[in-house]
């Protein structure tokens, strides 16, 4: 078992360094060197092989690596088909999986917190990961109740001025200019959409609008870093596991 131990301890090492790296990556420059997933996947399928032969899985494991492997697929479908996400995103959740596709795989959690829930490991980390986003969306929503002033000068329907608010944020053009990776979701006479195609380059836009009055009221999105998201709610299951979301539950039921 000792074999075992040593390829557990080295899936710990290698998903916070990995992770800490491409969060990093990800929010500075949202580009990935897609080799940088290959020791992860890599690592994870071959711990994953080896626990399948020197132990006896249950049906709970066996459950969990089904599911995990469910939501890769649609994930992949999201990727290439919709192209609503990026290819980094959908590579993120495969290195995810495959470093923790069983429940009660071995975390910084089992050494100081009590039993845990056998839940596939992927389902909290998408749950942290959309905790972490919903709370970037309310503070924007906050931002855009604060400028309602610039609301009020774009000729849209209260429907849409209401969208722009959850999903863009209205802003003038000298700080879109300023700004990036954020994409015009509406400029008067120029831009008039409700979302953006992950592949878009965001200097070429700043060069196309360079040109107009820097006063010019608009709406943009922000390209969420997604990545960075997920990396950071791996951490948190690296550390806590799914005991915050057991939490959760408990005081829920009280």
């Amino acid at each position: 078992m000792l074999a075992l131990e040593t390829l557990e301890f080295l899936r710990i090492a290698t998903t916070f360094v990995v992770f800490v790296f491409v969060a990093i990556l990800d929010w500075k420059y949202r580009e990935i060197d897609p080799r940088i997933w290959i020791a992860p996947i890599a690592l994870g399928i071959l711990a994953d092989i080896y626990r399948a032969f020197s132990t006896n899985l249950s049906l709970v494991d066996v459950a969990s690596a089904i599911m995990s492997l469910i939501i890769v697929g649609i994930m992949g479908i999201a990727t290439f088909v919709l192209r609503a996400v990026g290819g980094a995103d959908f590579l993120a959740i495969a290195s995810i999986v495959a470093l923790y596709p069983f429940p009660k795989a071995l975390t910084f959690a089992d050494l100081f917190l009590p039993p845990q829930v056998p839940l596939p490991p992927i389902l909290p980390i998408l749950l942290y990961a959309c905790i972490s986003v919903i709370v970037v969306l309310l503070l924007n929503v906050a931002i855009n109740v604060a400028r309602r002033s610039i609301a009020e000068k774009l000729d849209l329907p209260k429907s849409r001025k209401i969208l722009y608010a959850l999903i863009g944020r209205y802003c003038y053009l000298e700080e879109f200019l300023r700004k990036r990776f954020w994409y015009p979701l509406y400029v008067p006479g120029i831009v008039d959409r409700k979302s953006f195609d992950v592949e878009e380059d965001d200097a070429a836009w700043r060069e196309k609008l360079k040109g107009l009055d820097p006063s010019t009221p608009m709406v943009a999105t922000w390209g969420i870093p997604l990545v960075s998201f997920l990396s950071i709610a791996t951490l948190i299951y690296l550390f806590l596991g799914s005991y915050p979301l057991e939490l959760v539950l408990n005081l829920a039921r009280w």
